[in-house]
């Protein structure tokens, strides 16, 4: 389940697909939407964000929501304000509380000591069952443009990557529950090389994240599922997310961005 809204001033950046709302009107939505779906937690994104910056969480424990619509109105605002980005469009969509995870791919003896004991700390068993971390695949394409003519050739790079977070999924579904803002829990919950970087050299610990934290797609879920699983649900996957692309590419407006305009 996703939606988005526009919170912005400039109703021409509004269009079908985005819900221009502001003030009693968001919340009377936000109202609506939450109440047809009283088991889901949320996470609000600003569409022009990135390494985490402006998201929140809206977490659901047994059936009662974190903020009120009131509240979640507060936190946009907030965002705004603390973030130099002019965060206008937000997408909404159902937060995953059981993602799926990979172990460290090329750990070594000082990550794995770090990560055996801040799970102790927090009373949370070091096992492999909470050992998986969040990741996302990342796919590569790149665009030919055919001198005199109008259309464009999209490359995909045969191999994506999987990157995984720094921590344990385990440690922020153990602190969500405790009540624990995103923000807090950003290493185990954005699959970001740069940050995985970040905490383990604030902890003392240099290593390549890339070394660490990645993998190339068809290895790690052969490792984690067996042969054949990338390529009958990975590899499809990644198909049909081209073919979007390449529909919203074939679009007039992004056709003439493309051929003709100088700042694209």
């Amino acid at each position: 389940f996703c939606f988005n809204i526009h919170t912005g001033d400039d109703p021409n950046v509004c269009n079908k697909d985005y819900i221009q709302s502001d003030g009693q009107t968001l919340i009377r939505l936000l109202e609506n939407v939450l109440s047809k779906n009283k088991n889901m937690s949320w996470i609000f994104k600003p569409s022009n964000g990135s390494q985490g910056k402006g998201i929140f969480t809206i977490i659901n424990q047994d059936g009662k929501l974190s903020h009120t619509p009131t509240e979640i109105i507060e936190c946009i605002q907030e965002q705004k304000k603390m973030n130099a980005l002019n965060y206008q469009i937000w997408i909404v969509s159902q937060f995953i509380d059981n993602p799926l995870g990979f172990p460290i791919f090329h750990g070594n003896a000082a990550i794995q000591s770090h990560i055996h004991d801040l799970l102790t700390s927090h009373g949370i068993q070091y096992k492999d069952s909470n050992l998986h971390h969040k990741s996302h695949v990342r796919f590569y394409l790149a665009l030919k443009k055919t001198p005199g003519l109008d259309s464009l050739t999209m490359h995909i790079h045969p191999e994506p990557l999987v990157f995984t977070a720094a921590l344990p999924y385990s440690y922020c579904d153990h602190e969500l529950k405790k009540g624990k803002a995103f923000k807090e829990l950003m290493y185990c919950n954005l699959s970001n090389l740069s940050k995985n970087a970040i905490y383990f050299k604030n902890q003392g610990i240099h290593e390549n994240p890339y070394k660490v934290f990645s993998e190339y797609a068809s290895t790690a879920f052969r490792q984690r599922f067996g042969a054949g699983y990338y390529e009958k649900h990975i590899l499809p996957q990644i198909v049909y997310i081209s073919q979007c692309i390449g529909t919203l590419i074939e679009s007039s407006s992004i056709e003439t961005c493309i051929n003709h305009g100088s700042s694209c």
